[in-house]
C-alpha cells in the first residue's frame, strides 16, 4: 500500500494497492481509496484549508461576518464564503461536540456530587417557538450538571417535562 497525492488542495492523498491481484482493478493502476473515507472530511467540496479555517473560526466563537471578514482565502476563491455555508459547517461543528459529549457522559455512571461538593446546575428549554401564539415554546426541558473540579458532565431531559425539586432530586 502506498500513498499518491494530488496536486490540489482538495486531497488528503489516496491509498493504492500495489499487489499484483489489485493491478487489474481500477483501469490497471490499483484500488484506491480515499483518505477522507470514513472521516469528518468525506464527501467534502471545500479544500481542506477553508474547511481548516471554518473549524477555527467555529472554535474561536467568531460570527458568521466576522468569519466572512477575516477569511484569508477569500482572494484566492474570488468570493466570500457563504452565510449557508458557514452554518453548515457551524452545525456540523456543533454536531460533533455534542457526539463527543455525549459518549463522554455514557462513560461516567452513579451520582454526581456529594458532601462538600459543588454542582453547576442550568436548565435550558430545547425545542421551536409558536409564532403568533406569545412566548408559548413547545419543547423539552433539560438539565445540564457539571461538578466543579471534575469533567463529569451529565445532561438530563425533565420527566414529563416538570422542573420541580421533587422530580429533579429523581433524576440522578
Amino acid at each position: 500500500m502506498k500513498i499518491s497525492y494530488s496536486s490540489g488542495c482538495k486531497s488528503l492523498g489516496t491509498f493504492i494497492c500495489a499487489k499484483a491481484s489489485c493491478k487489474g482493478k481500477a483501469g490497471g493502476s490499483g484500488v484506491k481509496i480515499s483518505r477522507r473515507q470514513g472521516t469528518f472530511f468525506e464527501n467534502v467540496t471545500l479544500d481542506m484549508p477553508h474547511i481548516y479555517y471554518l473549524i477555527y473560526a467555529y472554535s474561536q466563537g467568531w460570527s458568521y461576518n466576522q468569519t466572512i471578514h477575516e477569511d484569508p482565502y477569500k482572494r484566492q476563491r474570488q468570493q466570500c464564503l457563504s452565510p449557508n455555508t458557514i452554518c453548515d459547517w457551524y452545525n456540523y461543528c456543533r454536531e460533533v461536540v455534542v457526539i463527543y459529549y455525549l459518549e463522554k457522559q455514557n462513560q461516567f455512571t452513579g451520582k454526581i456530587g456529594g458532601p462538600g461538593k459543588i454542582v453547576q446546575i442550568d436548565e435550558s428549554k430545547f425545542g421551536k417557538r409558536k409564532y403568533n401564539k406569545g412566548r408559548h415554546i413547545e419543547g423539552h426541558w433539560v438539565l445540564g450538571m457539571i461538578e466543579d473540579g471534575s469533567e463529569d458532565l451529565r445532561l438530563e431531559v425533565c420527566p414529563d417535562n416538570i422542573r420541580s425539586a421533587e422530580h429533579v432530586y429523581k433524576i440522578n
